[in-house]
């Protein structure tokens, strides 16, 4: 399970972070930037690889089956040497606190609350290659658009 976005979509309105703040003792796991106009969420991609375990030497951070990547609070030193590593800048920390990151909702019978609570629908539940099948469909839908006029 992987959540994608929908580049394009995001309207900045934020309430994914609400969500998840809500579902997670008012801590963010997801942060939307924003350049003025346009928004994009950023979280935790659960890399298949992921360089933020492998970088942290408490093995505070560990993949599960299923591909999540879990935190393990008590085990974390606060060093930030996962956040270093991760190259989406998902692994988030405020005021010198130890480092929080998205956990899909992982306990929970459902969808990440930040899928469900989208108004855009910017972020969806998928499985990558049906990801990738969708924007390949796309992008043939405009080539051909393009080559009749």
């Amino acid at each position: 399970m992987n959540i994608m976005v929908k580049t394009g979509r995001c309207i900045s309105c934020r309430a994914c972070e609400v969500a998840c703040a809500r579902k997670h003792n008012s801590v963010s796991n997801i942060k939307v930037v924003t350049d003025g106009v346009k928004g994009a969420p950023v979280f935790c991609r659960h890399c298949g690889l992921p360089p933020c375990v492998v970088s942290c030497y408490r093995s505070a951070l560990e993949k599960l089956e299923g591909d999540v990547v879990l935190l393990k609070e008590e085990k974390c030193t606060g060093c930030g040497l996962c956040i270093i590593a991760c190259p989406f800048g998902a692994l988030l920390m405020e005021n010198g606190e130890k480092p929080h990151k998205c956990d899909l909702c992982y306990n929970l019978e459902s969808e990440p609350l930040c899928v469900l609570t989208c108004p855009s629908r910017t972020l969806m539940i998928t499985e990558i290659p049906e990801f990738e099948k969708a924007i390949r469909y796309k992008a043939y839908n405009l080539y051909l658009r393009a080559k009749t006029k």
